[in-house]
């Protein structure tokens, strides 16, 4: 099991960022949380939110580059390259990543510092009653080779000293038949990410499905139950072996998805490149997470809830949190774009639609969460507060939280505003919508989503324009003045909300957007309480 890692230097992360799943026994444990063989709690499940361009499949990718550096770095060509990004601020510096995993019931840490020319550095180590090393391995520059030390390794020196600079010692030493090796290089990690990022479904993928459910009979069994329960149109999968043209590879053959469905007349199959898309894209994940589930390994999923109906989304995490699916304690890191229920929906849904889903929600979560532990947190959908009066009101309904998101740069009307209007409309309309809400609704409210933006075009694909802003024709005095008033006007606001959320923590090349810069340039303060 995975219970933390840590990268710095990598891709839009130049800082050290650490990611810890381990949990404190003073938390009361859940179905979520696990105890590991070496006696620590474990999380067996970690999302990450946050908008497009925030960073969240980058803080996903060091695992997924760590397994493969493992378990597959030997197929390298000897002249590649090592597959990493450094920072574009700190291109010359190693990328440093490590994370410290419980495996054959001992707890273990890697290490690794690379260039993607060469590792520079690499380690693992054991706990005992402390951690020592089973190897360690540098670069001699001067000598233009490595430096390898062993403890109970197990791999020749004279093939240890030969390790390519684009290999992992451990995939180097599996080639020699090094046991711990070799188990260490079993694929234990399923993802959907690689190099590039998210990779997305298409008929390649549904075929490689087919083709995985084909060699494992139990997994494609539970593949069919589920599927079926989840998608209310489809009675059953069947994998049809059909043979194909190819000059290249005679007599090849490939499996090919058909989805059986059934009226009241007959019943009839239609191929899967004609059924939902959400139906492919769970027939695709489940043919990794299925994996996951039946060696207790680690599922790297990125935009989780991207190619899935919502209704298929609980019972996919429940397979993780259910000990009957779910015996070798599999991990499951996953990205998505918000904390509520469903994040925006449009203001043209109905609100009795809304508030039927969002019950639904609520049912849903609680059957897993208690409400000491887990809120609620349900969006207004564009519209206003009254419109949720008398809703989900406790004691029938607990710890629920009320969002709103508050912009002024979506809008032709906030567009519009000079800076005053800006100014009047966060710390005068807002300041009286949030007392009136507090006042009226009966449950707490939080503003989850605000910042300083008010340039359209900084963070729109598909704005027509014109693309005029308040901060226009200010000098470098006039808009950090407006800038601060701005921020301050709106804090003052949502400070009478229960909390707040900016959006986002940290962006590459918006700084209205981004928390850190926001701070650093002196908008907003430099301490919180």
């Amino acid at each position: 099991m995975l219970h933390s890692y840590a990268f710095s230097n990598f891709q839009s992360f130049r800082e050290r960022v650490e990611v810890d799943l381990s949990i404190s026994r003073k938390v009361t444990m859940t179905e979520w949380m696990t105890e590991a063989a070496t006696g620590e709690r474990v999380s067996k499940l970690m999302a990450v939110i946050g908008p497009n361009g925030s960073g969240k499949t980058a803080l996903l990718k060091p695992m997924v580059f760590i397994s493969w550096f493992i378990a597959n770095s030997f197929q390298n060509p000897p002249d590649a390259g090592i597959p990493v990004t450094p920072h574009a601020a700190a291109v010359n510096e190693p990328t440093e990543l490590e994370c410290m995993l419980d495996f054959d019931g001992k707890l273990w840490r890697y290490v690794l510092r690379c260039t993607p020319e060469r590792v520079l550095h690499e380690a693992l180590y054991q706990k005992r009653e402390r951690f020592g090393y089973v190897f360690l391995r540098d670069w001699d520059a001067a000598a233009n080779s490595y430096v390898v030390k062993q403890q109970d390794f197990g791999l020749a020196p004279p093939e240890a000293r030969k390790v390519r600079p684009n290999v992992s010692l451990i995939a180097w030493a599996a080639q020699f038949g090094v046991p711990l090796a070799m188990r260490m290089t079993a694929p234990y990690v399923n993802s959907n990410v690689n190099v590039l990022g998210r990779v997305q479904i298409g008929n390649q993928d549904v075929q490689n499905a087919a083709q995985h459910f084909s060699a494992h009979p139990e997994q494609r069994k539970r593949m069919e139950q589920l599927l079926s329960a989840w998608d209310l149109g489809l009675s059953g999968v069947e994998l049809v072996e059909l043979s194909v043209s190819n000059p290249q590879v005679p007599d090849q053959k490939i499996w090919v998805p058909f989805g059986r469905h059934k009226n009241k007349t007959a019943e009839f199959k239609l191929p899967f490149a004609l059924e939902s898309s959400g139906t492919q894209g769970a027939f695709v994940l489940l043919s990794r997470l299925l994996q996951t589930l039946e060696i207790g390994g680690l599922a790297v999923i990125d935009e989780f809830e991207n190619d899935l109906h919502p209704h298929m989304l609980e019972p996919i995490l429940d397979l993780f949190a259910n000990p009957s699916t779910n015996p070798h304690q599999a991990q499951l890191l996953f990205t998505c774009h918000a904390i509520e229920v469903l994040n925006e929906p449009r203001w043209d849904v109905p609100t009795d639609l809304l508030k039927g889903y969002y019950e639904r929600a609520y049912d849903a979560i609680r059957a897993h969460c208690r409400p000491q532990q887990v809120a609620v947190v349900f969006h207004d959908g564009f519209r206003s507060h009254r419109e949720y009066l008398g809703f989900m009101q406790p004691p029938m309904f607990e710890n629920v939280i009320f969002d709103i998101h508050r912009y002024q740069c979506f809008e032709r009307a906030d567009i519009d505003l000079d800076i005053h209007g800006h100014l009047h409309k966060a710390g005068v309309l807002w300041k009286d919508e949030a007392e009136q809400i507090q006042r009226e609704l009966g449950l707490p409210a939080i503003a989850g989503e605000w910042s300083l933006g008010l340039d359209l075009k900084m963070v729109s694909l598909w704005a027509q324009g014109p693309f005029n802003h308040a901060l226009e024709g200010m000098d470098a005095f006039q808009e950090q003045v407006a800038c601060r008033a701005y921020a301050a006007a709106q804090l003052l606001a949502f400070e009478h909300y229960l909390g707040w959320f900016f959006w986002s923590y940290r962006t590459e090349t918006t700084p209205a957007w981004c928390f850190r810069e926001c701070v650093e340039r002196g908008w907003l303060p430099p301490h919180f309480q």
